[in-house]
Parts: structure tokens; sequence; C-alpha cells
């Protein structure tokens, strides 16, 4: 059956920031949204029809006892809404054994976050280390259940809530000006209180993710670039999905003073980015392996011509020099 889903958000703001002393900055904000949200099915018959308004405070401080040197704490609200085809009410039957339907009853998931940071710059290098802590209320979370006959239904719902907890370190070098390249490490730990309505599990999770990307300029024209991610194994309600692990890499050559540049890429170049998922309760024990094939080749030729837009340089002038880093 076609499916209508409209969504209206409108939105007002306001901000403020300055100085406290002159090594410490300090920045604060409200945002506020109305959101009416329908869809509809045949004949503009109603499935849902939501309206509500929502605020999102944001505050930051930064101090910099020296040049190079900073330390920020800062709190943000924000909000995460479902996708389409998560409120799609009709079932998807190419797999008669495995139906995945939508929700249209789901609620936007809001967050808490609260980040404690330090960044440092020594020449060519950077680094900057977090703590942080994020509350979500109501995590929008897959649920699995099969009936009688065996036939498994999947469909989102949002849970209790979670809470999470890690450190995140980013290094950022540049080597003799023809090796660059940037480390990130994430470790965490996740607690989700399940939907007892629902009958749904509580889940705790250990985990960490790892990237990497580096760029190598052979003489002036010449750039090879390669990336890794790296997931490890994460424990859901109702289950877990083992690590994964994929490789790209890049080639970029540029011609006529860099005016015109060809860039072949390969993504996926071990053909590794595979998604085991364990489903597991007190009914049911499965596995379902996902293999989207992302293994690819690609080649783009870019001309460049005319003037660039020297943007950086009109933004400081405006004082928008100064970037408070905002949660992900």
């Amino acid at each position: 059956f076609p499916v209508t889903i409209d969504e209206w958000v409108g939105a007002a703001y306001v901000q403020i920031a300055g100085k406290l002393h002159k090594s410490l900055d300090y920045q604060a904000g409200l945002r506020s949204e109305y959101t009416i949200s329908q869809g509809f099915v045949l004949n503009n018959i109603p499935a849902f029809d939501k309206r509500y308004i929502q605020f999102f405070p944001t505050a930051n401080l930064k101090w910099s006892p020296k040049s190079g040197l900073d330390f920020s704490l800062g709190y943000s609200r924000r909000i995460d809404r479902p996708g389409f085809m998560s409120l799609n009410p009709f079932p998807d039957y190419r797999d008669p054994f495995n139906i995945r339907i939508g929700n249209p009853n789901l609620n936007p998931e809001i967050t808490d976050a609260l980040e404690l940071s330090f960044s440092k710059i020594l020449g060519s290098h950077f680094l900057y280390a977090s703590a942080y802590y994020r509350y979500v209320d109501g995590p929008i979370q897959r649920l699995l259940s099969i009936d009688s006959v065996g036939v498994t239904t999947v469909m989102q719902s949002n849970f209790g809530y979670s809470h999470s907890k890690g450190i995140e370190v980013v290094y950022r070098a540049k080597i003799k000006k023809v090796l660059s390249g940037t480390f990130t490490l994430n470790v965490f730990h996740t607690y989700l209180a399940g939907n007892s309505a629902l009958g749904a599990l509580d889940a705790e999770n250990f985990s960490m993710s790892l990237r990497s990307q580096w760029t190598y300029k052979m003489g002036k024209t010449w750039e090879w670039q390669a990336s890794v991610f790296y997931q490890a194994p994460q424990v859901f309600p109702q289950g877990e999905i083992s690590y994964f692990l994929w490789v790209d890499v890049g080639l970029r050559k540029d011609f006529l003073d860099g005016k015109l540049s060809l860039a072949l890429n390969a993504a996926d170049i071990f053909d590794t980015r595979r998604f085991l998922f364990k489903s597991k309760d007190l009914y049911f024990d499965g596995e379902v392996l996902r293999d989207p094939m992302t293994m690819r080749f690609t080649a783009q030729l870019t001309w460049k011509f005319g003037k660039q837009f020297k943007t950086e340089q009109r933004n400081r002038r405006r004082g928008e020099g100064t970037v408070y880093r905002d949660w992900e």
C-alpha cells in the first residue's frame, strides 16, 4: 500500500558567547523545536499524527592557560528522529520467513551528553582526549519475535533508557610534509534498560572502535591515502553483533598545476565488510549474516576553474574561528 509520511519542524534558537577571563571562554544556547509528524495510507487515512514541542540547551566552557593548550567542559541535548522505513506500518514480505515492519508509534530519541576534553598542539602534532557520559531517553532498538510456525518479525521499538560512558583519544600528525594521518580510539561501556511492556531484556556492553587514516605525498602531484576501521563486538537486547573490519585505499594525480585531478578509489579492498547478527532469547537462537558486497572501485576526474571563495578568511573576520566540539 502507498504510504505518505510528512514531517514539519519549526525551530527558534538563541545563543550567547563571550569571555569570563582572558583565558576562559563561554558559550551557551537554547533551541526550541515544534514538530508535526503525520502518516497517511490510501485515501488519506491517518496512520499516526504526532505534535510536540521540545527544548535543547547547550553550554560550553573553554580554558586556555597558554597557546595550543585547551581544556573544555560541555553539555548538550540532541534529538534523533526515526526514519521512513522505521515508521512504515506495512510489512516487507520479500523474505516470508523474516518479515520486517515499521512502527508508527516510535518516538524520537533524546540524548543528554556531558563531555570533559583536553587538546594540545605541539608543532605538527595534535592530541585530543575526552571523557564523556551520555543518557538516552527512549533509545530505538530492533525487537525480534517468532511465532509458532517459525516466522520471524523484526520491528523497531522504543526501549526504556540507556546510558554510556567512555574515553576517546584522537591523534593527528604531519611528518616531514609528506606523511600525515589521524588515529582515533574510542573505548566505552553502555547499559540499555529494556521495555517491560514489550518483554524486552536489558543489555550491558563493553566495546571499542578504532579508526585510522593516513596520506602520503609522492612529489608534488601524486598522493596516496589509506584508511582502516575496526569495531569490536557489541551486545544488544536479544543478541549481539560480531566485530567488523574494512580497509579503503585511494590514489590521486594532479595535472595542469592542480586544475585537473584524477582520483582512483578502492573501497573494502579485502571484502571484509560483513555483519554477523546473533539473535538469542528464551524462545529462539539464530544467526543472520549481512554481506552488502561493498568492495568497489571508482574513478573521478575533477576540473577546477574560476576563483575559489575564501570563506575561511571571511569567517575569521566575523569572529567565527573558534570551534566548540559538539557530540557525535
